[in-house]
């Protein structure tokens, strides 16, 4: 009997043994294929729309807390507005916020470029580096949607004409 019990705590140990092995060669093999896959900045804000219909997005930014990226997305309407962080991996909302009133804000306008199309020409015209923040902005009655892309050694932060996706200016900065 005692024998049985033996071979049985060994198996029991071998299959254990075995399932930490396979854990493990996962983890690895997660860190070895790299990042971890993110919803893009247009899930993000669909994702805040579909709780907040009707409203219109003013700005997106991808930040981290912590380890986790988070989106952070604002919507506005009738000089309200209502801020969510979303989980970029899950797509999960963390917080809402829902603020009174707010001044000089954007209402009711005709664009012609959207936030993704302005993010994409962002993206082409820098070349390397990752999407961080897009807000649209409005100056001396210019409608322009602020782009920031940051890679290691630079954040450039790029002004795009919302009506016609026309880049008025880029600033670069050394990090």
């Amino acid at each position: 009997m005692s024998k049985k019990i033996l071979l049985g705590s060994i198996l029991g140990a071998v299959i254990l043994l075995g399932t930490c092995k396979n854990l493990s060669a996962q983890e690895v093999k997660k860190t070895k294929t790299g990042e971890t896959k993110i919803i893009n900045e247009q899930d993000a804000m669909n994702i805040a729309l579909k709780n907040a219909p009707q409203w219109n997005t003013k700005k997106i930014e991808l930040k981290r807390r912590g380890n986790s990226p988070v989106y952070e997305v604002e919507l506005i309407k009738d000089e309200k507005e209502k801020d969510f962080r979303i989980d970029a991996v899950t797509g999960e909302i963390l917080r809402y916020e829902s603020d009174g009133e707010r001044k000089n804000s954007i209402e009711d306008v005709d664009i012609d470029i959207s936030f993704e199309e302005a993010v994409k020409i962002a993206m082409d015209a820098s070349k390397t580096g990752e999407f961080r923040k897009v807000e649209l902005e409005s100056k001396k009655g210019t409608l322009y949607y602020e782009v920031k892309i940051s890679d290691k050694a630079k954040m450039k932060e790029y002004k795009i004409d919302a009506k016609n996706g026309k880049i008025l200016a880029i600033k670069v900065e050394n990090r």
